[in-house]
C-alpha cells in the first residue's frame, strides 16, 4: 500500500509549488484567442434571447433580420461609436426601446461600468425592470450569471431598483426626481420616453441636462441614450415641448432611405407621398410612390408606386441618411431623391467597428427617425386605414401623429419661422405704399383697439396672390368722432404703381368685435363704397362657417334709441387663417424674376420682426375633445393685430368671389388696373408681361393623385405637420 504524502508536507518540502488547477486554467486562457467586442447589434444578434414576457410577438433569439433598420442606431449606442448622445425618435412598435435594452446588456456582458437608466415615473420605473431589464437578463444566459440575483436587502446582490454585476451597477429610478441623478458618475445613461419628463426637477432643470452632469467626469466614454416617442410642440417663449425633438434636431437628423423596385433610387418613406383607397378613388393601391416632396426638386423619382408587399426587400436593403441642414455651403443637404449611383456619398457605411456617414455630419451628435412604414411586421393598408380615420374624426389626430408617424404634434398650421418672413420681405417686389405690377384691385382692413385704429392695405392678384401695399395707425378714442374722421381720410387715399393707376380700396372691412356700437355707427351708410362691419364666426360649427357670409340684421343705437339697422358679414376666419399661413409659406419661398406661386402673400422690404410676431401669432390647439377640428388661439403675450388685418383683407377679396374668377376675369381686372394715359405700358413690359409673373391657380386633377390628396395635405398641414413643400 502506498503511503500518501499530506499537502501540508508538500507545500513545506516544495516552497512556492503553484496550485495544479492555477496552472491549467493559466494555461488554457493564454492559449484562447483574445474575443474582440461585439457591437451592439451583432451581441445581440449572438446572445440576446426576447423574454415571452416583454409582450413581443416573437420571443426566442433575437434576429436582426427582423427590424434592420435599427442594426446602426444600435451600433451608434456602443461605446466604441464617438457620439455621446444618441437619439431615437420614433413611433410606438418600432423597437426603439429594444435598442436600449441591448445597449445595456452588451455593454454589461463587454464593458461593463456604472448604469442610470431613467423612466418618466416611479411606476414607470418598476414596469421596466420587470418587463424590460429582469426579462431580458432571465431570458439571456450570457448575461443573467453575471447580474447578481435579487435578494431583497442583502448587500450582494441586487434589488429591483439596484442591479449589480462584476465591474458596474445599473440604477433603474424615476426621472421625477433629481435624487438618482446625484451623488455618482455613470457613463452609460439611457432616458426611457423622455418626451413625458417634467421641465424641471427639483429645481435643477430638465432630467436629461442632470444626466449629462453626470457623466462629466466620464469623459469621452460618456454615453446618453434617449429613445422617445415625440409629444407636443410648443412656440417659443413658452414653457416644455418635446425634448426628443430638440435633441434630434441637435443631431445629424438622419432618415433611412429604401430603395425604389422599380428605379432603385433611393428617398425615404415620407407619408406626403403614401396613397390608398378614398371615396373619390377606391381602386388606388396602398403604398408609396416614388417621388421628390420639394418643390425645388421637382422631377426627382421615377413616379412608380412601391405597393404593400414590396416592403420587405426595400426596408431590408434600406440606408441610413444625415439629413440635417449644414451651414456650409459645401455640404448640402442631400437630394429627396438619392440616384442609386451616388447612395454611398451620403449614406452610413461600417467602417471597421464604426458607421460612418459618407456626407460629413461636422461632429453632430447621432439622431434617428424612425415610424411604422419601416416596420415590415405593420402592414401599410394598417397606417392607411388609421389615417382615414383621422380624415374622419375618428380617430385622434394626436395619437397618429405621435404613434403612428413618429412626429411631434404640434396643435397649430404650420407657421413659417419669424426670420423667414423677415428674410423674403421685399424679394419680390422692394417698395411699401407702391401697388406692385401682379396685383389687379385693392382691400381695406381695420382692427379697433383701446386707444387706436390699426389699418393694412393689400393687393390681390391672378389666382389669388396677395401683397401688403401699406399698414398703419390712426391714434384716437373710438368712442370719439375724431379717430373715425381720420379712417374716413386714409380710407380715401389712393395707391398706385408702374402698371397700376391711383385706386382706392374697393373694400373696406372694419371689425366690429370690440366698439361695435362705434363700428356700426361708421359703416352704415357707407356699403356702395364698399365699407362693412364683420364679425368672427364662433360657436362649436365655427370651422364649417363660409370665407364671408350675411350676418343678421343688428340695431344701431344712439342715446340709447334705434337710429338704424345694418347688417354686418360674418368672416369664416378658421378657414381664411389656413389659407393666410398657407400663403405666408408660399411667400417664403418665392423669388424675384420667377413664376409666382397663386395664393402667396407677399411683404415689401421693412417688414420687421415684431410685425412677422403679428402675423404668425395664432395656432390652432387641439386640446379640447369636443372640438376634433381644432380652435385657433392667441400664443401667450403675443399681439395678433397684422394677422387679423391681413384675414380680414383677405376676406374682403374673397367677398368679391376672387377665388371664383375665371382667366377672362383676371384679364378684366388687370386691364381695368392700367394707367389712362398709356394702355400698352410698353415701357413697363405690357399685360402680357406681368400675366407671366404669376403662377394661375391648378387646375381640377383629371387622374389619381401621386401620393396625398391636396386635400389630405391640407389636413396634414392643418393638423400640424412640417409643411411638405417647404422641407
Amino acid at each position: 500500500m502506498i503511503d500518501l504524502i499530506d499537502p501540508a508536507e508538500l507545500d513545506a518540502i516544495f516552497v512556492g509549488l503553484a496550485s495544479a488547477a492555477v496552472v491549467v486554467a493559466g494555461a488554457v486562457a493564454a492559449a484562447a484567442p483574445e474575443e474582440a467586442p461585439l457591437s451592439v447589434s451583432d451581441w445581440a444578434d449572438a446572445h440576446r434571447m426576447v423574454s415571452p414576457e416583454s409582450g413581443s410577438p416573437f420571443p426566442g433569439p433575437w434576429d436582426n433580420g427582423r427590424l434592420p433598420y435599427l442594426i446602426v442606431p444600435m451600433d451608434r449606442m456602443g461605446p466604441e461609436d464617438p457620439s455621446q448622445t444618441v437619439t431615437v425618435r420614433g413611433s410606438a412598435q418600432t423597437g426603439k426601446s429594444e435598442c436600449g435594452v441591448n445597449a445595456i446588456l452588451s455593454r454589461i456582458d463587454q464593458a461593463p461600468c456604472s448604469m442610470l437608466i431613467l423612466a418618466p415615473s416611479s411606476d414607470e420605473a418598476k414596469k421596466y425592470n420587470k418587463v424590460k431589464f429582469d426579462a431580458s437578463v432571465a431570458a439571456s444566459p450570457r448575461v443573467q450569471r453575471k447580474v447578481a440575483r435579487q435578494t431583497g436587502r442583502s448587500a450582494d446582490g441586487s434589488t429591483g431598483a439596484f442591479k449589480r454585476f462584476a465591474g458596474g451597477f445599473a440604477i433603474i429610478d424615476s426621472a421625477g426626481t433629481s435624487k438618482p441623478l446625484q451623488m455618482i458618475t455613470a457613463p452609460l445613461v439611457v432616458t426611457e420616453e423622455a418626451t413625458e419628463y417634467e421641465e424641471d426637477v427639483d429645481g435643477r432643470g430638465h432630467p436629461i441636462d442632470q444626466a449629462r452632469k453626470r457623466g462629466t467626469m466620464a469623459g469621452a466614454r460618456f454615453k446618453l441614450i434617449i429613445p422617445s416617442t415625440p409629444g407636443k410642440k410648443v412656440e417659443e417663449g413658452e414653457k416644455g415641448g418635446c425634448r426628443v425633438t430638440a435633441e434630434f434636431e441637435a443631431g445629424d437628423q438622419a432618415q433611412f432611405v429604401v430603395p425604389c423596385p422599380h428605379c432603385g433610387d433611393y428617398s425615404a418613406l415620407h407619408f406626403e407621398n403614401m396613397a390608398g383607397p378614398t371615396e373619390k378613388n377606391p381602386k388606388q393601391t396602398v403604398g408609396f410612390y416614388c417621388q421628390a416632396r420639394s418643390k425645388d426638386q421637382p422631377n426627382q423619382g421615377c413616379g412608380a408606386l412601391a405597393e404593400n408587399y414590396h416592403r420587405h426587400e426595400m426596408i431590408k436593403n434600406g440606408r441610413w441618411v444625415p439629413y440635417f441642414k449644414s451651414d456650409r455651403d459645401d455640404n448640402p443637404v442631400p437630394p429627396d431623391v438619392i440616384p442609386a449611383a451616388d447612395i454611398e456619398k451620403y449614406a452610413f457605411a461600417k467602417h471597421g467597428s464604426r458607421w460612418i456617414a459618407g456626407r460629413d455630419c461636422e461632429g453632430r451628435a447621432a439622431s434617428f427617425h424612425i415610424w411604422q412604414a419601416m416596420n415590415t411586421i405593420i402592414g401599410w393598408d394598417v397606417i392607411w386605414d388609421e389615417w382615414r380615420k383621422v380624415v374622419d374624426g375618428r380617430l385622434d389626430a394626436t395619437v397618429f401623429f405621435q404613434q403612428t408617424l413618429g412626429l411631434p404634434y404640434e396643435g397649430l398650421v404650420d407657421r413659417p419661422e419669424v426670420e423667414e418672413l423677415v428674410a423674403a420681405a421685399g424679394r419680390v417686389w422692394a417698395k411699401p405704399n407702391e401697388v406692385p405690377p401682379f396685383c389687379a384691385f385693392l382691400t381695406m382692413a381695420v382692427d379697433v383697439q383701446v386707444n387706436r385704429l390699426e389699418w393694412a392695405v393689400y393687393g390681390w392678384g391672378r389666382g389669388g396672390l396677395g401683397f401688403r401695399v401699406a399698414t398703419g395707425i390712426l391714434p384716437g378714442d373710438p368712442t370719439k368722432l375724431d379717430v373715425w374722421r381720420d379712417l374716413d381720410a386714409q380710407r380715401k387715399q389712393t395707391y398706385a404703381g408702374p402698371n397700376f393707376k391711383p385706386a382706392m380700396p374697393v373694400r373696406c372691412f372694419v371689425d366690429s368685435g370690440n366698439w361695435t356700437q362705434e363700428v356700426y355707427h361708421y359703416c352704415r351708410g357707407r356699403g356702395a363704397e364698399g365699407v362693412f362691419a364683420i364679425f368672427g364666426a364662433k360657436g362649436p360649427k365655427a370651422y364649417q362657417a363660409p370665407a364671408v357670409t350675411q350676418g343678421t340684421r343688428r340695431k344701431v343705437k344712439f342715446g340709447g334709441r334705434t337710429v338704424a339697422k345694418i347688417v354686418p358679414l360674418q368672416i369664416g376666419t378658421h378657414t381664411l387663417k389656413s389659407r393666410f399661413y398657407n400663403g405666408l409659406a408660399d411667400g417664403i419661398i418665392s423669388e424675384a424674376d420667377k413664376p409666382l406661386p397663386s395664393r402667396a402673400i407677399l411683404f415689401p422690404e421693412g417688414l420687421t420682426e415684431a410685425e412677422a410676431k403679428q402675423l404668425t401669432a395664432e395656432k390652432i390647439s387641439f386640446d379640447d375633445p369636443k372640438k376634433p377640428h381644432g380652435e385657433w388661439v392667441k400664443v401667450s403675450g403675443q399681439a395678433n393685430e397684422q394677422l387679423d388685418l391681413g384675414v380680414y383683407c383677405l376676406a374682403g377679396a374673397w367677398s368679391l368671389q376672387m377665388d371664383n374668377w375665371d382667366e377672362d376675369r383676371w384679364r378684366e381686372a388687370y386691364e381695368a388696373a392700367l394707367p389712362d394715359e398709356d394702355p400698352a405700358l410698353k415701357d413697363a413690359g405690357g399685360l402680357e408681361q406681368i400675366w407671366g409673373r404669376v403662377t394661375p391657380p391648378p387646375a381640377e386633377q383629371t387622374e389619381p393623385t401621386r401620393g396625398l390628396s391636396e386635400a389630405d395635405k391640407a389636413k396634414l398641414r392643418e393638423m400640424g405637420k412640417q409643411n411638405w413643400r417647404t422641407s
